[in-house]
């Protein structure tokens, strides 16, 4: 009677690994409990076929029958590990790893990288890190984890280092290549970096024509010295007093930049707009911006709607369809109060850029000596990167259009690296001085003239002088 039963036992194996006919299997009776490897089969057949719940069923039945064997204890793992539960599936295999080595290196990986996500900064990632396994800490997972924490420790060259140890064991990586790529970037290494991205192009194709130019400039022209990164965290210290806008304006106008150590071009040209909507305004702009060796088209704006006295506030918005260095889109909400001589204001923005989200928190209050004359200084601050930055100004401004202004401004930014959390210090000082004065009929001219001094992680000091010229039709 035995042997009839291990016959058709093997007959139903071999039509499942033959002919894949599982629910041949399936559709078997039970197999008594003694007979182990036939009950496995079983499981694993159910498991294949996606009769989870049954194939549990047996196995918890097998593990209580027969709670001495080994092979249902790393079928219960197996089970934790597939149902994305390493934590569970460790523990459950840990007695018995050493009869099953590669599905304990699968298990111990996963629970690995589970527990990296749970450890809250990079210090102790890579501490917890050091703690696993050699060939764990060299797997994919583990390691650009390692190469991430690295990164946001400043610590470059270490994790250069194991980015080319990474490339090395997964040379098919692409990721790992332009991570790569951009370490040897940031560790100075601007030849080595434009043959990566040229190797990457030629793999890939043309994805990475901004990056080749890019290097092209440094390498050619400036070998010696860093440059700023392309993109950057919201320039926090350029915000400007918003008033209430009024009637119909158009306008257009350009802002140039020049540099003290003769970097790139820094040009824009903007036209711009105030349209009322019933009791509303609308200002509308859009810029196109040459900057970096790079070019951004953006439309920006701002929505005042009707509130009443003594409160106003407006709503701010901007998109940039291929975004390098500005924000893909962002949004604020910005709300003042005014109370006697005085006006406070408080304010939020959002902006997402290719890697990461940024807010930026802002407070104010000005003073108004006359109808015409005020004083103002303003708070702004992002959370996530800790930067900030502290504007002064003195203003005067009448109905006719006649205004002039003085803004002092002291800021730390922390600018935003490409394909990556690091954030890179720049401090800042920034003097402005400008103007608007009435034209014949409805014209008018705008001018600023602005300096700014700053010292980066890339070079030592360095100046930034702009003028900003508009010209604008009001009726």
């Amino acid at each position: 009677m035995e042997g009839k039963r291990m016959g058709r036992a093997l007959l139903y194996l071999f039509l499942f690994s033959a002919c894949h006919a599982q629910e041949a299997l399936l559709l078997a009776p039970a197999l008594p409990a003694e007979d182990i490897n036939a009950t496995i089969a079983r499981i694993e057949a159910l498991s294949v076929s996606g009769h989870l719940k049954e194939a549990r069923s047996i196995l918890s039945e097998c593990l209580k029958k027969e709670p001495d064997m080994i092979r249902p204890h790393l079928l219960y793992a197996k089970f934790l590990y597939w149902d994305a539960k390493p934590i569970l599936a460790k523990e459950a295999i840990e007695p018995y790893k050493m009869y099953d080595k590669e599905l304990y290196e699968k298990i111990y990986t996963a629970w690995a990288v589970t527990m990296l996500k749970k450890e809250k900064t990079p210090r102790s990632k890579i501490e917890f890190i050091r703690t696993l396994m050699p060939s764990v800490q060299e797997g994919y997972d583990v390691r650009w984890k390692a190469i991430e924490s690295y990164i946001r420790i400043k610590q470059f060259k270490k994790a250069l280092s194991l980015t080319k140890a990474l490339v090395r064991k997964y040379p098919q990586s692409r990721e790992a290549q332009e991570r790569l790529a951009t370490l040897l970037f940031w560790n100075g290494q601007f030849q080595n970096s434009l043959h990566q991205y040229i190797t990457l192009q030629k793999q890939y194709g043309n994805h990475y024509k901004k990056q080749i130019r890019q290097l092209k400039i440094i390498v050619h022209k400036r070998p010696a010295h860093k440059v700023r990164p392309k993109k950057s965290a919201p320039d926090i210290a350029q915000k400007t007093q918003k008033k209430h806008p009024a009637k119909h304006m158009a306008g257009a106008g350009i802002h140039h930049a020049s540099f003290s150590d003769k970097r790139y071009k820094d040009e824009t040209y903007y036209i711009e707009a105030t349209l009322p909507i019933n009791t509303y305004t609308l200002y509308i702009k859009a810029q196109h911006t040459d900057r970096y060796g790079l070019k951004d088209s953006k439309i920006s704006g701002e929505f005042y709607p009707k509130m009443p006295e003594p409160y106003w506030g407006y709503l701010s918005f901007s998109f940039t369809p291929q975004a390098d260095f500005f924000s893909k889109e962002s949004l604020g909400w910005h709300q003042f109060y005014g109370y006697k001589q005085w006006q406070f204001g408080l304010g939020y923005e959002w902006g997402a850029y290719k890697s990461e989200n940024i807010g930026l928190l802002s407070g104010e209050y000005s003073y108004y000596f006359t109808d015409s004359l005020y004083g103002r200084q303003a708070f702004y601050y992002v959370p996530s990167n800790h930067s900030w930055a502290l504007l002064s100004e003195l203003k005067y401004q009448t109905p006719q259009h006649l205004e002039w202004h003085i803004t002092y401004t002291v800021s730390a930014s922390n600018e935003k690296k490409e394909a990556s959390n690091l954030l890179g210090k720049t401090d800042k000082k920034h003097i402005e001085l400008g103007g608007e004065h009435p034209l014949y009929q409805n014209y008018t001219i705008g001018m600023k003239l602005g300096k700014e001094w700053l010292k980066s992680e890339y070079q030592n000091k360095y100046r930034r002088s702009y003028f900003d010229l508009s010209l604008r039709y009001r009726w």
